[in-house]
């Protein structure tokens, strides 16, 4: 496949995904969460090699995110929920220059190559190209991404790392991360299931 071609299908099917996560809901503000109901897990063991309680695990398949690395310390937890919710934060916003803050060097390129390539828009910023390839209907969709009601893991390793968290409905997802240039900066352009 040329890279034009694989360029516009991959921003394609970014627009489909965002624009087919409407629930049907009312829209709310990402920042205006609503109350995240209580959930009584054990907390994470730091350094622990297994999966920690609440996130689900596939008896017989893959389980490379759930037990990457070891489980953070809750400093670092802490730390890195925060540039996730900022990050989510931001999309939600439609703040697009703060969330393109928020992202790693290679999705940065990506929005920018992807909007050059699928909109012909002349060497736009991160910024710019999210902002012309992310659907005006998405606002909602996003904003139920922004939706964390509980922190269930943080697996670390190396340079990259997983927060793994209970979303809208009880849903789990995961986000990656990675260090880069003396700071931890989100990998994952929108949130990954995990079952």
């Amino acid at each position: 496949m040329k890279p034009a071609l694989a360029l516009s299908a991959v921003a394609s099917l970014l627009v489909l995904l965002l624009a087919g996560c409407d629930d049907g809901a009312t829209p709310t503000s990402a920042v205006t969460q609503p109350a995240p109901r209580p959930i009584h897990l054990p907390a994470p063991q730091p350094g622990s090699k297994v999966a920690a309680p609440g996130v689900p695990i596939s008896k017989g398949g893959d389980n490379s995110i759930q037990t990457f690395g070891l489980e953070a310390s809750s400093k670092k937890r802490t730390q890195l929920t925060a540039i996730v919710r900022a990050y989510l934060n931001a999309r939600a916003a439609e703040d697009w220059k703060k969330a393109c803050f928020h992202l790693a060097i290679r999705q940065q390129q990506m929005f920018v190559r992807l909007a050059t390539a699928s909109l012909h828009l002349p060497r736009p910023s991160c910024a710019a190209a999210q902002a012309a390839l992310v659907p005006p209907n998405a606002t909602h969709a996003l904003a139920i991404e922004a939706r964390i009601e509980a922190i269930l893991s943080m697996r670390v390793g190396n340079d990259h790392a997983f927060l793994i968290y209970r979303r809208y409905r009880d849903q789990v997802y995961a986000t990656a991360l990675r260090f880069e240039r003396g700071e931890w900066k989100v990998l994952s352009v929108a949130p990954t299931t995990v079952e």
